[in-house]
């Protein structure tokens, strides 16, 4: 559907920039629940090992597990060509996070926080002994970059480039910079996929400053990022940041999504982010700026920044607490 029957040695730039247009296009929404965890950097059979026989361990042993349920509507300009999904699209994310100390206790907490393409809501529900509720409501977009760009869409071909590592924008635009993107075409494997590799240059220094990895026989779905950096010859330059996609989920015919994937930093030492699928990735729902919304609920203390008030939400029979 995607490489029209193209194998690696025959791609070409011009092509590979359009294969991953269309894969940008083809995701006017995304819904899916995860989980995140950090663990020792590790092979994608350690990986998955750990992830099956381990899961529940991981908390047992005094760690903390986020488990999330995340929707995204994917933007599109003027072109209905595909802008930055992690910076101009509308988000719904509900954290919920166990924590058991060594001592026995245990409490769960919940953030919620979505975005509309007006404004950001955000809720949390936790806390021990006693539980809190509170919200914040503020003008523009204001959710956490880390956990959007840590969450399936950052390991996804809707991921930018890192701003301090080069020119943003979606992959598709990158190679389409004429003279600053080298294609190697020989396929070699990466955490048991096929792939081919692209280069792309700094358009001021010149020098490489990212490099994609994508599945040949997956429809060029990119299954890893790598972000260089270091002075001295290009020869010296090392992995700063590496985005690793250890499964891909097939979403709709000819379309894959990663399911599973790991972001690790080499130079900071052997610890990575890892996040997991929980069941069906589901694409294409026709969510609208409506459906990124939270409803508070009674009780909630609610701090409005933009008519810089405060109140509490009272039973849906009574009236909200405004301030006088």
């Amino acid at each position: 559907m995607w490489n029209g029957g193209l194998v690696g040695a025959e791609i070409t730039i011009e092509q590979l920039a359009n294969t991953c247009q269309r894969m940008e296009c083809a995701i006017s929404d995304i819904s899916m629940v995860y989980d995140t965890y950090g663990v020792p950097a590790q092979t994608p059979e350690e990986f998955r090992a750990r992830y099956e026989e381990e899961k529940v361990m991981l908390i047992q042993d005094g760690h903390i597990s986020s488990r999330l349920s995340a929707a995204n509507l994917c933007p599109r300009n003027e072109a209905n060509e595909p802008n930055s999904a992690l910076v101009q699209g509308r988000f719904l994310l509900e954290d919920t996070m166990v924590v058991i100390t060594q001592d026995g206790n245990s409490w769960e907490n919940s953030n919620i926080a979505c975005f509309d393409g007006i404004i950001t809501k955000r809720l949390y529900i936790g806390g021990w002994p006693r539980q809190a509720v509170s919200a914040y409501i503020t003008e523009g977009q204001q959710i956490d970059a880390c956990s959007l760009i840590l969450g399936p869409l950052g390991f996804s071909v809707l991921r930018p480039a890192l701003p301090e590592f080069g020119d943003g924008g979606p992959l598709s635009g990158l190679l389409r910079y004429s003279g600053f993107v080298n294609l190697d075409t020989n396929t070699t494997s990466v955490n048991e996929f096929n792939v081919i590799r692209a280069d792309i240059l700094n358009r001021v220094s010149r020098r490489v400053f990212m490099r994609v990895y994508f599945s040949v026989d997956h429809g060029y779905t990119p299954v890893r990022y790598e972000y260089l950096g270091g002075g001295g010859p290009e020869s010296s330059r090392m992995v700063v940041i590496r985005v690793d996609i250890h499964s891909l989920q097939e979403v709709s015919d000819g379309l894959w999504f990663p399911s599973s994937g790991s972001v690790e930093a080499p130079r900071q030492g052997p610890q990575s982010h890892v996040f997991q699928a929980v069941g069906r990735i589901v694409v294409n729902q026709g969510l609208a700026a409506k459906d990124f919304d939270i409803v508070f609920p009674a009780g909630t203390k609610v701090h409005d920044e933009i008519r810089n008030i405060t109140y509490t939400i009272k039973p849906s029979e009574e009236q909200f607490d405004f301030p006088q």
